[in-house]
């Protein structure tokens, strides 16, 4: 491994002068893919039992109240950042004031830069943006000063990785900063705290030889979790209880370790629920609560995917009491958490809203995301399950930000688009004739700061200036 510093240079290699997305038509040749498979399952959980049968076509609806207000999961307050995936709030949620009126040629290019390979979404703590891409054999995390794109610093990892499957050969996790260190993790599984300043490496957990931890198809991608002083991530050791581990973030010193559940795709969930602090993992093999704080274990749910090549790559969701979890093959389950740590279900459908990894957004009672079998946006209610609306279009697999009561949405085919959150209609009311990358998929998630729009693909990357105007 090696950091370097960059000196800043008048124009940067790659850096592309700001102007106007050009106005045109695009045709999207891909035809919708589809999955059927129905499940069976039973199983017992640590405080109660149920069966679950998500076979049934309808949703199983057990209750439809709301629980009592509850209050939100920390964060990070800080203006101007997006310092993990999904948000300083981890729900996909800015509270910043932007312009979504853009018309069909989009939003203006405040500068772009041709990158290497990744499906890992970008980060942004105040004036730096961090990226991860794959060059030739080595994973390259550099930091981007956001106003003009140029190089600031940039540490390398060899890798060897190849994709068993034909897609990416990674990285595949976003990383995480809380503003002093940023945390990455490589797809063969080496876990690096580096300095945010200079790029310094501070310490390193490689999972393979230190817990045990195996790659399946896809290689590492498991997004990590600051919370409080810790580092938690679902690295899926098997040396001992190691599933899901606590570091030390500024030592790397290990805190806790439970589980021997295999690394999924998805980040840990925190909440503060009936004045509780929790943590919600959707691991390869199932779903976990536990205790932040110590690792204590609530209970765990066997859930793995039965589709072959099939992950568990979907956040959960938090909303008040209530916990959501999707996965790609077994469906969505709601349920509500119970003052005493339990819990009781309240619907169950894999007919409903089932995401493959793509996230789902929860606003007013409601919940907006893209369904796996046929790609279409849909809402629906929270407590209930039930389908208030559906559309397929050009987006396909979109990632989303939301903002106020809005969703900005970010093709898979690379349109954008913006979509009024209404329970009872599907409205976009601005979307990108053409799409803005000329080709491969856009399978990263979106950063939203300072009235910035950081997008992705496996080429380029673009800043788009969506700040609202006066």
């Amino acid at each position: 491994m090696n950091t370097s510093i960059i000196e800043p240079e008048e124009n940067p290699p790659g850096w592309v002068k700001p102007r106007l997305l050009s106005v045109g038509l695009v045709s999207i040749l891909c035809a919708v893919g589809t999955y059927v498979y129905i499940p069976q399952m039973a199983y017992s959980r640590t405080q109660q039992s149920l069966v679950v049968d998500l076979s049934r076509h309808e949703v199983q609806n057990h209750s439809v109240e709301v629980g009592a207000e509850v209050a939100p999961a920390a964060t990070v307050n800080v203006e101007s950042s997006w310092p993990n995936l999904f948000g300083p709030a981890h729900n996909c949620t800015s509270q910043e004031s932007v312009q979504t009126n853009w018309g069909p040629q989009g939003p203006a290019i405040a500068w772009e830069m041709p990158i290497g390979e990744g499906y890992s979404s970008p980060i942004v703590w105040k004036d730096r943006l961090i990226i991860t891409q794959r060059v030739a054999d080595e994973e390259v995390i550099q930091c981007l000063n956001v106003n003009d794109g140029q190089p600031i610093w940039e540490h390398r990892i060899p890798t060897t990785f190849v994709c068993q499957a034909k897609y990416t050969n990674g990285p595949y996790s976003t990383p995480a900063t809380d503003g002093e260190f940023v945390f990455v993790l490589s797809a063969e599984g080496v876990l690096c705290c580096l300095n945010l300043m200079d790029g310094r490496e501070i310490w390193k957990k490689d999972f393979r030889e230190e817990y045990g931890y195996t790659q399946r198809a896809y290689g590492a991608g498991q997004g990590p979790l600051i919370w409080n002083e810790k580092l938690i991530i679902n690295g899926g050791g098997r040396i001992g209880e190691t599933g899901i581990v606590a570091f030390d973030k500024s030592t790397g010193e290990l805190l806790w370790s439970a589980t021997q559940q295999d690394a999924g795709y998805s980040t840990p969930q925190p909440a503060h629920i009936h004045g509780q602090d929790y943590l919600f993992v959707l691991t390869y093999d199932g779903i976990v609560s536990m205790n932040p704080d110590d690792g204590a274990v609530h209970w765990e749910i066997p859930w793995r995917s039965p589709i072959s090549f099939g992950e568990n790559a979907v956040t959960p969701v938090i909303y008040g009491d209530i916990a959501l979890f999707s996965s790609y093959g077994n469906g969505s389950i709601c349920m509500r958490i119970l003052p005493d740590g339990s819990y009781e279900t309240l619907w169950e459908s894999n007919r409903s809203l089932t995401s493959q990894y793509t996230p789902l957004i929860c606003f007013d009672n409601h919940v907006y995301g893209v369904h796996c079998a046929d790609h279409s946006l849909r809402c629906i209610e929270l407590t209930s399950g039930k389908i208030k609306w559906r559309k397929r279009t050009d987006l396909k697999r979109a990632t989303a930000v939301h903002v106020g009561n809005e969703l900005i949405l970010f093709g898979e085919f690379g349109h954008l688009a913006c979509l009024q959150l209404d329970s009872n209609a599907c409205e976009i009311k601005s979307q990108t004739e053409e799409s803005l990358f000329d080709d491969s998929f856009c399978f990263s998630s979106p950063a939203l700061a300072g009235g910035k729009l950081f997008l992705r693909n496996e080429k380029k990357l673009l800043c788009l200036d969506i700040a609202a105007k006066p």
